[in-house]
């Protein structure tokens, strides 16, 4: 199983996978309020984590208190992702998560209430929700308390679901995704369980064989050359303890 890289390591931009890369969030703090963005994009786009709803637990890929946890139930206080953080065109998007009973909708960024990236409730389960004014699910009804690696990409209109790097269904939506909170929404709406790590490309599309790479190494971008430098000279945004 690949190894999450330590704290500070940056993405190499070298790789081809760093091409349109916007936004990388390993979520390997371990403590603090802060996701920093590993990404190396033009602008950072660290996120604000309020610890009254998140903690830091034991990750899927080596074990150590590295991933962000909600553990809040609904109306907890979300993490505040940057303005700047803005899909405005074709786009990809990974995450890499473990739901242990998130409310019917399940926050996982949310652009209004209308519109977002949901765990949407589905009979024992739930299903990967591109809410565009209405629900647009992947195929595949996804268990509890189970790692997963889900992904979509969004050419103009058309948004095509992946689960553990397959091809998961496809759906037309409204474009332009400005992904304003993470874990929880303005409607209260609770996901509860463990984000490993996210990334965001803007206009760029993964292929099927990207997304399968991803979800068989999450880490590929990381490593030696430019990857391997730390982000100690990066501004990060803190919250006062």
């Amino acid at each position: 199983m690949p190894t999450k890289p330590a704290s500070g390591t940056l993405v190499n931009t070298s790789h081809a996978l760093a091409t349109n890369l916007f936004v990388a969030y390993l979520c390997n703090e371990g403590s603090g309020t802060t996701l920093v963005d590993s990404s190396q994009a033009a602008v950072q786009k660290n996120a604000v984590v309020s610890l009254t709803a998140i903690s830091w637990g034991l990750s899927k890929f080596d074990g150590i208190s590295s991933a962000l946890v909600s553990v809040a139930t609904a109306g907890a206080t979300a993490v505040d992702t940057p303005d700047s953080l803005n899909l405005t065109g074709n786009m990809s998007v990974v995450a890499y998560i473990f739901n242990t009973g998130s409310d019917a909708y399940g926050t996982m960024f949310q652009v209004s209430a209308s519109k977002g990236w949901w765990l949407h409730v589905s009979g024992a389960g739930f299903k990967s929700d591109l809410y565009t004014a209405a629900d647009h699910e992947s195929a595949t009804v996804l268990s509890l308390n189970t790692f997963y690696t889900l992904g979509i990409t969004l050419s103009g209109t058309l948004a095509t679901f992946y689960t553990n790097g397959v091809a998961d269904g496809t759906a037309t939506v409204v474009p332009g995704f400005l992904f304003s909170l993470m874990v929880n929404d303005s409607l209260s709406e609770t996901f509860i369980g463990t984000f490993d790590t996210f990334y965001a490309w803007n206009n760029r599309i993964l292929t099927a064989t990207e997304m399968l790479d991803l979800h068989n190494d999450p880490f590929a971008m990381y490593g030696t050359g430019q990857g391997a430098l730390l982000s100690s000279k990066r501004n990060r945004i803190v919250l006062a303890a």
